[in-house]
Formats: C-alpha cells, structure tokens, sequence
C-alpha cells in the first residue's frame, strides 16, 4: 500500500497533549517538546523553561517546587515584600480548556474561603486575566506524611492521632466553609520543619476540591474518578452524591496507613481495589499484628470512619473529634485494648506490604472492571457507569 505517510502522534506522560513528532527547526520538539516522544512541552520541561520569568511585573519565577496533573508550583520572589512564596501555574497546554480553567480557579476560590492554621494559605491569586493563569500561597517546607511513614514506618498511635486530630481540625473547618476536599491522603499532609509545634500539620492541595451548594444540582458531575483509590470513599467511586463524610473516610484511611505503614485495601490493580472497597468492609484495625495494646476506641475510631455507607460514619468532623478525643483519653488512661488475642484477618483481607500507592488518577470507571464478587457491587459498578455516561 502506497501513499504519503501521515506523521506519528503521541501524547506526553504528564501533560497529555497531543502533538505530531518532528525533527525540523520549526517542530515542536526542537522548540522543547518532551524529550521522550518529541511532541508539546510537558509540564517539566515548562516549567524549566519558565524559570527567571516575571508575572505581572509583581513575581519571579526561581524554581519547580513540584509538577502535577493540574499544575506547576514555584519558588518564586514576590518583588514587593522580597519574600519567597509558592506560585501555581496552569499549564499553557490546559489554559484554553474551560473545564481545566475553571477547576483552577476552583481551587483557588476554594483556599480563599480557608483561613485555617492548618490549611495552606492563599496570598493572592490571577486565574482570569493573566495570560499565564496562577495562583500564590505561601511557602511551606516540611515533610509529608507519605515520606514520613516511608522513613520511619507506622507510627505510634499517640502520635498518629495527634496529627490526625489536627488535619480532622482542618477539614471541619473546610467543611463548615461549604469546601468538600475529595482527595485527602497522606501526600496532601505535610509536617512542617522547623516550627514550635512538633508534628505542626499542614493540609495541602485543593486542586479537585467541590465547593457545596444547597441546591442538589450542584452536585460535581465528573466524567472521570478523581481521588486516589486507596483513600477515596465508596461514594466517590459509584458516582453517588457526596458530602463531608467522603473526607471522613478517607481520613479513616490515612490512619490506619499511619498505623500500619500499609492502606486498608491495597491491590496491583486500582479497579481491583475500588472493586474490594464497594465488595467488602474495611480490615479491623484489631486484626493487625501487634494491635492487642491499643485501646478498643482507636479500632472503634478507624472502623467507623472506614463505614461503606456514608450513613454509618461519623455525621460530621465534630462527631469524629469526639470519638478521636476519646481513643486519645484511653491511650493516655493505657487502657488494654483487647481481652482476647486479635484474630488475624485472612491473607485477602488485608493489603500486602510492598505495593505502592497509587497517585491520584482520573480512572474511568466504566472500563474493564473485574466482575463484582459481592452482593451490592454489581449495582454500585453499574452507578459508576451511569455518573460517566451522565
């Protein structure tokens, strides 16, 4: 078969955009395409190139801090102050996509009704106007939950519920903001250096935050799963209407992963774990080895945020500090927690150490999903299939 060959195609690991490959001064790639497959910058080689530049005659850009899906963030000056601050930036190939701009702004509305000692903070913002959209909070430097568990391994339950008591502080107050957060794990947690406050929390990264309306309409519509999998409710997988409580449950799973160095359901496979979460409930913290001296309030605690029905959790991040303030009283009475020696969950039941975390994904719900193996999954699958297709 003849005929002129059309020119490759493919699409950046990162930014996703697609481009046609070249060689020519003129290309793509020889204007600092992804040095992989030749095609639109992404979001690292941007942000490289982005360095030492002025926005608005107001900021310098002075290196990337990090990239992600939705955004660079900057160690930038700020010209007036001198200070050093954070700047997140749209990516040039998503700044005329209304949906990602309106996300972007989306979060920097949500900061703007945050004013929480543990919530990063919101200095100024350009989401409309700029040509390069951004956003500035301030600049925090520490240590992320992620990192910590990885360096030390679980954490003792005093300390694991002290951090917890004040990223559940911040949430309630996001919530009571109308901000649901939806992606609450321990990447988005970080423990500042240097501060008076040993273990001083910061919660991070409100990028797929929903900001509540009181009409039901309002509901967030997404096409695709945001949230990482390992900590997102059941809720968020079917694509039934969320609230609140969807953060619960994923702050029922950043502890028990700061108890037990490993999340509650764990799999190679993220649509075989999202399945495992709508089919089974959560391990108990009891079952783990090594558990039998903690107080029956912290299983208590862990088990209720961990509920598969919304309904069956805590009501909200009050009702929550209650039980967290009572599992921290019995810690410090040194109740015994057990009476008889935990029995060990079946090999299935708990994840298996070793498995990395899944970062947040956009999953399409509707796509291959292993059959369900429980009664009621099948119709929670099936509820995902409709939210995408809605």
């Amino acid at each position: 078969m003849t005929g002129r060959a059309r020119p490759p195609h493919d699409r950046c690991r990162q930014c996703r955009s697609r481009a046609v490959t070249g060689s020519g001064s003129g290309s793509v790639a020889s204007a600092g395409g992804c040095p992989d497959h030749g095609g639109a910058p992404c979001l690292a080689v941007e942000g490289r190139t982005l360095i030492e530049r002025e926005l608005e005659g107001r900021y310098t850009l002075l290196e990337v801090i990090a990239t992600g899906g939705m955004g660079t963030i900057f160690r930038a000056r700020q010209h007036a102050t001198g200070r050093d601050v954070a700047i997140k930036l749209l990516p040039t190939v998503k700044v005329r996509r209304e949906h990602a701009l309106q996300q972007f702004a989306g979060e920097a509305s949500a900061l703007a009704r945050l004013s929480d000692p543990h919530i990063v903070t919101l200095l100024d913002a350009a989401c409309a106007q700029a040509e390069l959209p951004y956003f500035v909070m301030e600049l925090l430097r520490g240590t992320t939950l992620r990192e910590l568990v990885a360096r030390e391994g679980p954490l003792a339950p005093a300390r694991a519920l002290a951090i917890t008591a004040q990223v559940l502080d911040a949430l309630g107050h996001a919530h009571a903001a109308g901000v649901v957060h939806r992606d609450v794990k321990p990447e988005n947690v970080m423990l500042l250096d240097g501060y008076r406050h040993r273990d001083f929390v910061k919660v991070l990264d409100f990028g797929v935050a929903w900001l509540r309306s009181s009409a039901p309409e309002a509901q967030p519509r997404d096409e695709l799963l945001v949230g990482t999998p390992s900590c997102i409710a059941p809720e968020q997988i079917t694509g039934a209407a969320i609230d609140p409580r969807a953060d619960l449950y994923a702050l029922g799973s950043v502890l028990f992963y700061l108890l037990a160095g490993q999340y509650p359901f764990e799999d190679a496979s993220a649509h075989a774990l999202m399945r495992d979460k709508l089919g089974r409930a959560a391990p108990r913290l009891s079952t783990l080895a090594g558990s039998e001296a903690w107080p029956v309030e912290l299983d208590e605690l862990v088990a209720s945020l961990l509920e598969r029905a919304p309904d069956d959790r805590p009501a909200d991040a009050d009702a929550a500090r209650a039980l967290l303030d009572g599992a921290i009283a019995a810690l410090d009475r040194g109740c015994s927690a057990h009476a008889t020696t935990p029995t060990p969950a079946p090999a299935s039941a708990l994840p298996r150490p070793g498995r990395p975390d899944r970062d947040r994904t956009t999953l399409d719900v509707g796509r291959s999903l292993p059959p369900p193996r429980a009664a009621g999954e099948a119709e929670g699958l099936e509820a995902a299939e409709r939210a995408r297709r809605a």
